[in-house]
């Protein structure tokens, strides 16, 4: 797996440490327990920056790159569109106000809120930088698309979020997540993650 910066486009591979190896090239700082008990599990990553998401991407052998690509492929034909690259998005601030948003929810209304995994097309990469580093903001929604009033949106049909996305002017490329949101009619962004991000062109 590696790890991809969005700012400027490198990659850094995540190199397991072994017990004999001392060298601080090897090191990433983070804590185990401070990383989310999610499934699949985290990459490691630098814990000491909580407000900067870590793109981590994905093998194509891994059941989590799989399960994403089924779910693009349900509504899209593979004919149309080819996919690059899959990855997760790590951000601790993000993910711990989504699941605060999730247990107050619980606490609210009695029982488990209504949480589904949905789809958001994006025009740019510097869109797909504001979402990794700060969720989706709906005061930002004209930049996204805004035909039904202000908001962030979402389907349940890769193919209906294609529609918002454009080719980058470099290589073409389009980029769309893949959000764990939390169904309520009052939205706001701590409702929903960005929890991969798909990058994918035109065949």
């Amino acid at each position: 797996m590696k790890h991809v910066n969005l700012n400027n486009q490198s990659t850094r591979r995540i190199l397991r440490k072994s017990k004999r190896e001392n060298s601080a090239v090897y090191r990433v700082s983070y804590h185990a327990d401070d990383l989310p008990d999610v499934i699949p599990r985290w990459s490691p990553m630098d814990t000491r920056h909580p407000f900067e998401a870590d793109i981590v991407a994905l093998l194509q052998s891994t059941d989590e790159y799989q399960n994403v690509t089924m779910g693009f492929f349900q509504s899209v034909k593979e004919a149309m569109f080819k996919i690059h690259h899959i990855y997760r998005v790590q951000n601790l601030n993000l993910y711990k106000k989504y699941m605060a948003m999730k247990a107050e929810m619980k606490q609210q209304y009695g029982e488990e809120p209504r949480e589904l995994s949905l789809f958001h097309g994006t025009p740019d990469i510097d869109t797909v930088r504001c979402i990794c580093n700060q969720s989706f903001d709906f005061r930002l929604s004209g930049q996204y698309g805004s035909k039904y009033g202000d908001g962030a949106y979402f389907a349940t049909r890769a193919s209906f979020s294609s529609h918002y996305t454009q080719p980058s002017p470099v290589k073409a490329r389009r980029y769309m997540f893949q959000a764990d949101v939390l169904v309520y009619s009052i939205f706001n962004s701590d409702q929903s993650y960005p929890t991969y991000l798909i990058e994918y062109d035109d065949v």
